[in-house]
């Protein structure tokens, strides 16, 4: 925002070299300050001398603002600059969502925010046959769960005051469907379909929790299983369990469609590939593979998606599975199938390469099924179906150790799944 000549005009940033979008735009006089929407698809820009703040979504895509869903707030007194309430905000409540195979639910359970303890939160919503992957939208309190034996997505409400999940309804997707992921403006998911050996593409109506098919869906190597989308909302990428390799594919901004990245398929660096996730930053992924016992990385090209093997794989435990990496991108966890426990593995940020950090053993039980790191950094809950407990783990960061806080009863059989709210933003 310009002061002297009162306008809004846009840079793209490309290896440090900035060159104008669309605009410039007007603005009233003496712009005295602008900061991002917590998306990073609003922008706000407060003006000193009119007394008001202007609010503009930007367009996905092109980077400009859109002028049509411009708003302004007036204030009086003189408005001396902005800031976004939402950054490093921890959103409330604080709760963790499981869903439950054998019970074909979704719970919820309320997590103390001083010691990580975990207590039921009220009834379950019904899900359907076979539940897999879930996808938490804490924002628009929409929740969805990918029902393997249903072929369809299961659309939950949660309560805005007690977070307690209600169904909405179903979607139709491909067969057997596996994993579900939002990209970075939840506006659309993505699911895929270890049957159909494909992605399906659909719109999210962020007020009625609704969704629209996008196309038609899109090929993956055989038995897609995991998905994981990048926090830049770039890419999305998927675990095909069939012939242990990942599958690439670009995010268009505005349709939500996804086009294969210019090496669409790279091998998972192992045999049994299972889980993948994303590190914060959007620069390095990592994948588990179950018979090799080990855990590859590759960094992701920020131009177009292709992923580049970061070097020989780091060896976990018996059927590593399950992984989660800590809100600050410093820790990486993984859960082990075979003998129900969890490693840790430093993670260097600037090269993305893992160092096995060796202490006390983090013991689940006979299994692990799903991880989940609280948004504070302070806690890891593990998910053992086996024994329909869900543990809880507090966090020492200096020292790189999990220590034991409790066994909690799950709120219905077989709890697999796990996601959380209360993110930091």
């Amino acid at each position: 925002a310009s002061a002297g000549n009162s306008v809004l005009q846009g840079f793209r940033v490309n290896a440090g070299v900035l060159t104008a979008i669309a605009g410039p735009v007007g603005l009233p006089d003496r712009p005295s300050g602008i900061v991002a929407g917590p998306s990073g698809y609003e922008l706000y820009v407060a003006s000193e001398q009119a007394s008001e703040v202007q609010a503009f979504s930007i367009t996905p895509g092109t980077g400009g603002p859109d002028l049509a869903q411009r708003q302004r707030v007036r204030i009086s007194g003189g408005v001396l600059g902005v800031a976004s309430a939402e950054r490093g905000l921890l959103r409330e409540p604080r709760l963790l969502y499981a869903v439950h195979a054998s019970g074909q639910s979704l719970s919820s359970y309320a997590v103390d925010p001083v010691t990580g303890a975990l207590s039921i939160n009220g009834g379950g919503a019904a899900v359907e046959l076979s539940p897999r992957g879930l996808a938490i939208d804490a924002d628009a309190g929409l929740a969805y769960v990918a029902n393997e034996g249903a072929a369809n997505v299961t659309m939950l409400r949660l309560d805005p005051a007690t977070g307690q999940p209600t169904t909405i309804g179903q979607r139709g997707v491909g067969q057997e469907p596996f994993g579900v992921a939002f990209e970075l403006t939840r506006r659309f998911l993505y699911v895929s379909n270890g049957g159909s050996g494909s992605v399906s593409m659909l719109g999210v109506n962020r007020m009625n929790g609704g969704l629209t098919t996008l196309g038609s869906p899109i090929a993956t190597g055989p038995m897609p299983g995991w998905i994981a989308s990048d926090p830049t909302g770039q890419f999305v990428y998927v675990v095909n369990r069939g012939d242990s390799t990942l599958s690439g594919y670009r995010i268009d901004p505005q349709t939500g469609l996804l086009s294969p990245t210019p090496t669409p398929t790279v091998s998972s660096g192992g045999l049994g590939a299972a889980r993948a996730v994303i590190h914060p930053s959007g620069r390095f992924l990592y994948v588990t593979n179950t018979i090799t016992g080990d855990v590859a990385g590759f960094l992701i090209d920020p131009t177009d998606g292709d992923l580049l093997g970061l070097g020989q794989p780091a060896l976990a435990g018996d059927a590593p599975g399950p992984l989660a990496v800590d809100p600050l991108g410093e820790y990486l966890f993984v859960g082990n199938e075979g003998t129900g426990d969890v490693t840790l593995f430093d993670v260097n940020p600037v090269s993305g390469s893992l160092t096995r950090v060796f202490g006390p053993t983090a013991v689940v039980g006979n299994t692990v099924a799903a991880l989940s790191v609280d948004p504070t950094g302070r806690f890891v809950h593990a998910s053992e179906p086996t024994a329909d407990v869900i543990v809880a783990f507090a966090f020492n960061r200096a020292i790189g150790t999990l220590s034991l806080i409790e066994s909690q009863g799950a709120a219905a059989g077989q709890p697999s799944g796990l996601g959380s709210t209360g993110s930091i933003q």
